[in-house]
């Protein structure tokens, strides 16, 4: 399932990316939603909630929804792209330190609009 995972440092604390691909839709945004949630020490969230955190996208063959997950002292950049053909997801999440995550939220959201293009 996890694809690929990547450890580096950076002057602010360590940034952990991982590649992940699983069958259908791994149970649903909100399950997945609130495990992410927990690994950063927060509270589980609401199906009503989850809409406000979620910034949409799609292209031809992908649907996806990028995420900033804030905690106190760790949060998560992750995208989450549902591969409609192929009936697979696919997560590219990035824990980090707060001001890290900030700073790369950019970069890691424009990398998941990619899958899938053809340009």
């Amino acid at each position: 399932m996890r694809l690929a995972t990547y450890e580096m440092q950076s002057p602010s604390g360590p940034i952990e990316v991982a590649i992940s691909r699983f069958p259908g839709d791994v149970g649903g945004m909100l399950a997945n939603v609130n495990r992410w949630r927990g690994q950063v020490g927060l509270p589980p969230t609401t199906e009503a909630e989850l809409a406000e955190m979620i910034e949409p996208f799609n292209n031809d063959r992908f649907s996806g929804s990028l995420l900033h997950i804030e905690g106190v002292e760790q949060h998560i950049v992750v995208a989450s792209i549902f591969e409609s053909e192929a009936n697979q997801t696919w997560t590219v999440r990035v824990s980090a330190v707060p001001t890290v995550a900030s700073a790369i939220k950019g970069e890691v959201f424009a990398f998941a609009r990619t899958f899938g293009a053809t340009d």
